[in-house]
């Protein structure tokens, strides 16, 4: 009797399931972590399960053996359908489910698994099983319990509905390779569902079990040959999927085929999404993606602005561009790097101020800009703080390093945005002020003096204060021929304030000796 239970056509076609949807499983379990992969990896699993418990209960030859291979084909039975479902809304995704929802729907096949398992203990599944050999196969012989009909309600009705979502979604596509392929895997088993729920089975043989291995390793079929699946190899997984670089592959028409876990995790959006256009969703040229670049784009994203560094490759084969490679590297620690070494060398530390390289070259620029416009308005000021080797000497340089760092942070906020500050050298100052006269010119400066004057500095137990001299050149008072020259005169201007009693302002004027104004 044994042998002829395996010459039996059906343990021959049920074997055969089995073996093809544990290959399609050991595929699928490489490449999981894949976008919407994840469920139909769970489902081959599902799915092998439940062949693998009928393949052992139509081999099987009492009744106790037919009872184990039915619990082993329980472990799994429940799960088809909603796994089934939960992949047809990731492929489709026309329906999002929120975490506890899906939570719920899964919860519900393990009631049944566990009442299958407790068998003969329990009946609220399982009234009772008879073993037959007659038919085509064995088999068992079932009276219903209570769980049975909501349990195959369950499977069969979240069966139905991810094929239809899983057609709908194929038919809203605009690319329809494979659809013979896709049909067959949709249609076959709904129809052996409809036929062995109206009929029964045939001759003892559930033929349900044998069309989900065949649609499930159609749609493996499908995924590899038509749904850039050959991306979702061990080694797609391993490279791409992990990486921390934002990796997205689009068609010609820059349509999103694939991407990876960092892509989502800039583009929130792609996440679950098919056939989604990629200029919708972040506002780069579409021009950018026919040729080979490589663009610096800053991104905001929840407050925070990102440096990023975009690299476009198209993707060639046989002379023509079938699609393009989008690889996207965040260059915010770089550039903040890159900024804060650009930041030093322009900057002098102490007091925040342009060092006197920059200032120069700064202040340069935008002079001849104003002569090249017949500006005849710009004002040059020298500034120098008096004594101030005697602070240095008396409260230690400390103190003179404060005293230059209030000077810095003085100037920062009296000053314009369009007004050039600088750090001469050493207790030296100097500012560029375009298109100011020398009325706003000494406006500022006295302010600047009178602050500085007002200022108290302590040193542990003392406290002192210092003054300032400043002299002052502007382009309507002087004949200048370049910056240089300008600042040379308000550096004039300065000697004769500090000459004549310090704490004092001077202008530089042609005709005369430079003008004190604050006597």
């Amino acid at each position: 009797m044994g042998a002829d239970i395996f010459q039996s056509p059906v343990v021959v076609i049920t074997a055969l399931s089995l073996a093809a949807v544990l290959v399609v499983m050991v595929y699928t379990l490489t490449c999981w972590r894949q976008r919407n992969m994840m469920y139909f990896a769970f489902l081959t699993i599902a799915v092998s399960v439940n062949v693998l418990g009928y393949y052992l209960e139509v081999t099987s030859t009492t009744l106790e053996a037919a009872i184990v291979a039915c619990k082993v084909a329980y472990v799994g039975a429940p799960l088809t359908g909603i796994l089934l479902f939960m992949f047809s809304l990731d492929y489709s995704d026309r329906i999002k489910l929120n975490g506890v929802i899906r939570v719920i729907l899964f919860a519900i096949a393990p009631v049944f698994t566990l009442a299958v398992l407790l068998y003969p203990e329990s009946t609220i599944f399982y009234q009772d099983l008879v073993f037959s050999t007659e038919g085509l196969t064995p088999h068992l012989i079932v009276t219903p319990g209570l769980l049975y009909y909501p349990c195959l309600i369950y499977a069969s009705a979240f069966t139905v509905l991810a094929f239809v979502n899983l057609m709908i979604a194929f038919f809203r596509q605009k690319d329809y390779e494979g659809t013979i392929i896709f049909i067959v895997a949709i249609c076959f088993p709904l129809l052996v569902l409809f036929y062995t729920t109206v009929f029964g089975l045939v001759d003892g043989w559930n033929p349900q079990r044998s069309s989900m291995a065949v649609s499930v390793v159609l749609l493996t079929i499908y995924l590899v040959r038509y749904k850039q699946a050959e991306w979702q190899s061990k080694g797609r997984g391993l490279v791409v999927q992990d990486m921390n670089d934002a990796f997205i592959l689009l068609d010609t028409k820059g349509m999103v085929i694939d991407r990876n876990l960092s892509a989502e995790a800039y583009f929130p959006e792609l996440k679950g999404r098919q056939r989604l256009r990629l200029a919708d969703i972040w506002e780069f040229p579409p021009e950018n993606y026919t040729s080979y670049a490589v663009h610096q784009i800053d991104m905001q994203r929840e407050g925070t602005v990102r440096n990023l560094k975009v690299t476009t490759s198209p993707l060639v084969a046989n002379g023509k561009t079938t699609g393009t490679l989008v690889v996207i590297n965040d260059d915010t620690v770089n550039n903040q790097l890159i900024q804060e070494l650009t930041r030093m060398a322009r900057i002098d530390e102490l007091t925040g101020l342009n060092n006197r390289a920059t200032f120069f070259h700064d202040a340069s620029l935008s002079f001849e800009l104003a002569r090249r416009q017949n500006e005849e308005k710009g004002c040059a000021l020298m500034m120098d703080i008096d004594f101030f080797k005697n602070v240095n000497d008396t409260f230690g340089h400390a103190s003179g390093d404060e005293v230059l760092a209030y000077m810095g942070s003085l100037l920062r906020s009296r000053f314009r945005r369009t007004d050039i500050c600088g750090r001469y050298g050493g207790e030296e100052l100097s500012v560029w002020m375009p298109a100011t006269s020398l009325a706003g010119s000494l406006q500022v400066a006295e302010e600047i003096r009178a602050a500085v004057e007002e200022k108290v500095f302590q040193h542990d137990n003392s406290y002192f204060g210092v003054t300032i001299s400043i002299g002052i050149a502007c382009i309507s008072q002087a004949d200048t021929g370049d910056f240089e020259d300008l600042l040379k005169k308000a550096d004039d201007a300065l000697y004769e304030a500090k000459e004549t009693g310090r704490n004092r302002i001077c202008t530089y004027t042609c005709e005369t000796t430079p003008r004190i104004w604050n006597e």
